[in-house]
């Protein structure tokens, strides 16, 4: 598993991002895979390391990105840009959705109150 040393690569694809995995873990939890994360909003994995990496790993393949866009180890998360905007946009997309799925139940049940 040769990497190129990052002095090497372009700009787009040096890891820059440096988060420690708790950090990443808050920032990220919305979007973790909620096959292995069904309570992802409310628990914090035991070994977070893990979670980053299926995080990560399940987004690279969601955005067509080289795994060579992320990596971690005992102590954190590095990404590319390229890697951590595209985490971004997951997470924005996701909010929003959210925002207007709550949006409707909360006209629904408006519409369904009986008028005084």
């Amino acid at each position: 598993d040769m990497q190129a040393p990052l002095a090497d690569l372009p700009p787009s694809r040096k890891k820059t991002e440096k988060l420690p995995h708790a950090e990443f873990w808050q920032s990220f939890r919305y979007i973790a895979p909620r096959e292995y994360y069904p309570q992802a909003m409310k628990e914090t994995p035991s070994n977070l390391a893990m979670a980053s990496t299926d995080i990560l790993k399940y987004w690279q393949q969601v955005y067509y990105l080289d795994s060579a866009s992320w990596a971690v180890d005992d102590h954190g998360v590095e990404t590319t840009p390229e890697m951590m905007n595209a985490l971004l946009h997951a997470k924005e997309t996701k909010m929003k959705r959210a925002l207007v799925l709550t949006q409707r139940a909360w006209r629904a049940r408006a519409a369904a109150r009986p008028r005084q």
